[in-house]
């Protein structure tokens, strides 16, 4: 018959399993999403619009505060000012390593961390220089490509995946001997 000491380690070994599998979930939701939200919009995957792929770089992850730097303008425009006058647009490389960067911080968080996902994108009038919207407005007031905005879209494709995370994590840890 088990004593009460071997009860409450059992118990307390338990909570720490139920704890890792909860990590794990957490921890692959908020990589779906920032993924999700690093994606441009084309032929109907993704979350972020892209016109110079500033937007869709501009996504950042913080644990316990947030991020809140931003991409510089730089060349971002120079593709904007070549997609006016008709010439190509390749998809900048730069948002798959901003995945990868954002992805690792990810890593980084415990059960009780915070994970924020900002984007401090701001927009100038190639003209005159005056910030013409934010990324807030995207998100508020949609585009073309994301008449719905970005965020909701997003966690809503995310959530949806939510059940079976959690049901393969669960089986991992079984199949490990955890549960």
């Amino acid at each position: 018959m088990a004593t009460n000491i071997d009860l409450d380690s059992q118990i307390r070994n338990l909570h720490k399993r139920i704890d890792r599998v909860m990590e794990g979930v957490v921890e692959e939701v908020a990589r779906a999403f920032v993924q999700t939200l690093s994606t441009p919009v084309l032929g109907g995957y993704g979350a972020s619009p892209v016109w110079t792929g500033m937007f869709v770089d501009g996504w950042r992850v913080g644990i316990n505060s947030p991020d809140l730097s931003a991409p510089t303008p730089g060349d971002y425009y120079q593709k904007a000012s070549d997609r006016m006058a008709g010439g190509a647009f390749p998809i900048p490389p730069r948002p798959a390593q901003n995945i990868g960067a954002n992805t690792g911080k990810i890593s980084g968080f415990s059960l009780g961390d915070t994970i924020f996902i900002t984007n401090n994108t701001t927009y100038y009038d190639l003209q005159s220089g005056a910030v013409t919207y934010t990324a807030r407005k995207v998100e508020d007031e949609g585009t073309k490509t994301a008449p719905q905005g970005v965020t909701q879209p997003a966690a809503d494709k995310v959530m949806a995946t939510v059940p079976t995370m959690i049901k393969r994590r669960i089986m991992q840890d079984f199949k490990r001997g955890l549960l």
